[in-house]
């Protein structure tokens, strides 16, 4: 049974992909059930590279928002490798789905991924260690699916329109209310 590690969005050098192929290419040999799905809009060059490893699958498409769902329940992790960063729509997606996220300390992922519970936090620029957080939740299925499941809760907690109608009507009220 095939598992997969996702990284969707946009191929651009700043999201750190370089660092994630040769972390890749280290893990993937251990894991020969395991594949990494690079899923966004790419330049030819980075196609190139990556068409010579079998576990990692590119396809360089728009993925419009009715298959999104899809590529999310499919993954088992998903990865944030960024070299910098404001933030990631990926992050509340993949703690939609009940997935665990692998990212970089970088911009505000830090304050949605909490390290060692809904995922695991690297450096940037780091291949080496983010070799070793995704070999460690590759390797451990009842750690993946609780951070998984941690995800979800906290995606269910603090991700809600509730929650988004309270903050905007306070900001709204805070406006009217100031001179």
């Amino acid at each position: 049974c095939e598992k997969r590690i996702l990284f969707y969005g946009r191929l651009e050098r700043y999201k750190g992909l370089e660092d994630l192929l040769q972390a890749a290419r280290k893990i993937l040999p251990a894991f020969p059930s395991w594949k990494l799905y690079i899923i966004g809009r790419s330049n030819l060059a980075l196609a190139i590279d990556l068409i010579s490893h079998p576990q990692i699958v590119l396809e360089s498409v728009f993925v419009p928002d009715e298959k999104q769902a899809d590529l999310f329940t499919r993954a088992e992790i998903v990865v944030l490798p960024y070299i910098e960063a404001s933030q990631s729509g990926v992050v509340p997606m993949a703690m939609a789905f009940g997935r665990p996220v692998v990212a970089t300390r970088v911009g505000s992922l830090p304050e949605y991924v909490k390290d060692g519970y809904t995922g695991l936090l690297v450096p940037p620029n780091n291949p080496e260690q983010l070799s070793e957080a995704l070999a460690r939740l590759m390797a451990d299925d009842e750690l993946r699916k609780n951070m998984g499941r941690n995800a979800y809760e906290v995606f269910q907690r603090d991700f809600n329109w509730d929650l988004s109608a309270r903050h905007h009507l306070a900001v709204y009220q805070k406006m009217i209310s100031s001179p």
